[in-house]
């Protein structure tokens, strides 16, 4: 059995993965929420035929433009004790978001539902995010 770090460090290689075949795309703050910390990103277009949403919940940086085209973005785990934490960096633009909760999705259209997190066909089994860190 995998222990949760080890998953973590999982899902982050894979969303490294997606990230690394869509470095021509662009990348654009979709939704940031002051209240939850919770910063939610788009690579590609919004309408989910093509792209990647990436939510960070927490986030305790954010920083860079909030749109740019040929994304170089990585995502980072962190883990000091039982201390997780998450970045995406894109050092190609001064990006950098810092939290400890990510989720991402592949295709998921942010125009028909407006946000992964906070949709609420989002909470339905089949829309949730299959990709949570």
């Amino acid at each position: 059995m995998l222990r949760a770090s080890e998953s973590k460090l999982e899902e982050v290689a894979a969303l490294n993965e997606a990230l690394a075949s869509r470095s021509e795309w662009s990348a654009t703050w979709w939704s940031y929420s002051a209240s939850l910390r919770t910063f939610e990103l788009v690579i590609g277009e919004p309408d989910g035929d093509a792209n990647i949403v990436v939510v960070l919940s927490n986030c305790t940086e954010l920083s860079g433009p909030t749109s740019w085209s040929k994304q170089h973005i990585r995502a980072e785990f962190l883990q000091i004790d039982n201390l997780w934490s998450f970045k995406l960096i894109d050092s190609s633009v001064g990006f950098v978001a810092h939290s400890n909760m990510l989720a991402w999705r592949r295709n998921f259209d942010l125009v028909a539902r407006g946000s992964l997190v906070f949709s609420s066909s989002a909470k339905h089994a089949n829309e949730s995010p299959n990709n949570v860190a």
